[in-house]
């Protein structure tokens, strides 16, 4: 049993491999997940310790009855499609997009929809010890053909170059294939698992002979776009677009432009806010600022496969390229990074107006705005600052730095 509480969060399962969460944690919290799951599936990302890991959950779920179906390496999105399809519980053995030396799980219900913490009631189960015993099943599932199988064929015509870095991605390119695109495949040189503007740059230079480039991270949840004109698409652009006189749910890291052409609800950072709340409104599309996407007519979870392919639809069916069809929103100037975390930060945020939103704290300025929040998934401050002024985020950062006396990572 491993002697920390921290890797039970608020989204997942996660922490230092070897430190944190070793092989005997993973068989224990495996008897308590076939203890009152019974019928789960079960997949991993492509890290160096995911195979171990897989097995020992695997091993612990056999051990306590469980009706184990095995999926093997595929992108954390198709295992919830999968969970949902099969009306079990999921199992994904992945960090998303934490470094090297991570690892963990995500807890998926019947419905496609990771469970958050409170919801996770097996772990009443593992804390207690009060597995059961008996001698489960296992039973492959082609999970890939039953995903790609579920989208229609189509003939778009349009190249895209997808950089799925050392992750799972590739499996991606597959579903484009199917529905009429040209796809490229690259592994990103400069990042593993966690794609952001500045490692993209290969990307960016060849999404300029493409209709479109894509980014995901290390177990594909998370999506980043480049035009056809090697420009970085800024996530609040895409929630704009896709959400025109719709309703939506999202969070308050992102643009407060949003309510200018949506009906918006705001909501916690985390896809399982963002799934919950979903689920119970009128809305139909859920939108992060760090890239996740959730359409409650496909998936309550993040899924940037099902994302590319609502967006090369719309190009296709409005005879656009990518960059015209932006230009229809807002060309908003946001930069994101993290700072590292320090006891009372709040306090020394109190020479401007601020507003706590039970989720972090947004910063009212004279030209724009910050929001900061602590992340639940590592030990720092995330920090967001837009305005309508490229020049006036220099002035922003630089405030938040001076006042909080850390310097952004």
């Amino acid at each position: 049993m491993v002697s920390t509480l921290s890797v039970f969060r608020e989204y997942d399962i996660r922490g230092r491999v070897g430190e944190e969460i070793n092989t005997e944690f993973c068989y224990e919290v495996g008897r308590a997940l076939a203890t009152v799951y019974k019928k789960l599936v079960i997949g991993m990302d492509k890290r160096e310790s995911s195979k171990d890991i897989y097995k020992a959950v695997i091993d612990g779920m056999l051990d306590s009855g469980g009706n184990v179906i095995t999926l093997s390496v595929l992108p954390t999105p198709v295992v919830a499609f999968t969970a949902k399809k099969l009306n079990c519980y999921g199992v994904q053995i992945t960090a998303s997009h934490n470094p090297k030396g991570y690892n963990g799980m995500k807890i998926f219900s019947n419905m496609g929809r990771a469970l958050s913490r409170g919801e996770r009631c097996f772990e009443q189960v593992y804390f207690k010890r009060k597995w059961v015993k008996g001698n489960g099943s296992i039973e492959k599932y082609n999970a890939k053909k039953a995903y790609i199988n579920a989208f229609p064929k189509k003939n778009l015509k349009l190249s895209v170059v997808i950089d799925i870095g050392d992750g799972v991605g590739e499996f991606m390119g597959k579903v484009l294939k199917r529905i009429g695109c040209k796809v490229r495949i690259i592994r990103g040189v400069r990042f593993k698992y966690n794609p952001s503007v500045e490692n993209i740059t290969t990307l960016k230079e060849l999404s300029s002979t493409c209709d479109a480039g894509f980014a995901v991270d290390g177990d594909c949840d998370r999506l980043m776009v480049v035009d056809e004109k090697g420009n970085v698409v800024d996530i609040n652009r895409l929630i704009i677009l896709f959400s025109k006189g719709k309703e939506i749910v999202t969070t308050f890291e992102t643009s407060n432009m949003i309510e200018r052409y949506a009906k918006v609800k705001r909501v916690k950072t985390g896809d399982t806010f963002i799934s919950r709340e979903l689920r119970r409104s009128n809305a139909l599309l859920g939108a992060e600022a760090s890239g996740h996407f959730l359409w409650k007519e496909w998936l309550l979870y993040s899924d940037p496969i099902y994302t590319s392919y609502k967006l090369l639809s719309m190009m296709n069916n409005e005879k656009k390229p990518l960059s015209e069809l932006l230009a229809s929103t807002p060309e908003i100037f946001v930069e994101r990074f993290n700072m590292p975390y320090a006891s009372g930060w709040e306090e020394r945020l109190s020479k401007w107006r601020c507003v706590n939103t039970g989720d972090g704290v947004k910063i009212i300025f004279e030209k724009g705005y910050g929001f900061i929040r602590r992340s639940v998934t590592e030990g720092v401050l995330r920090v967001t600052i837009e305005s309508k002024d490229r020049r006036y985020l220099n002035y922003m950062r630089s405030m938040l730095e001076n006042a909080l006396n850390i310097k952004k990572i």
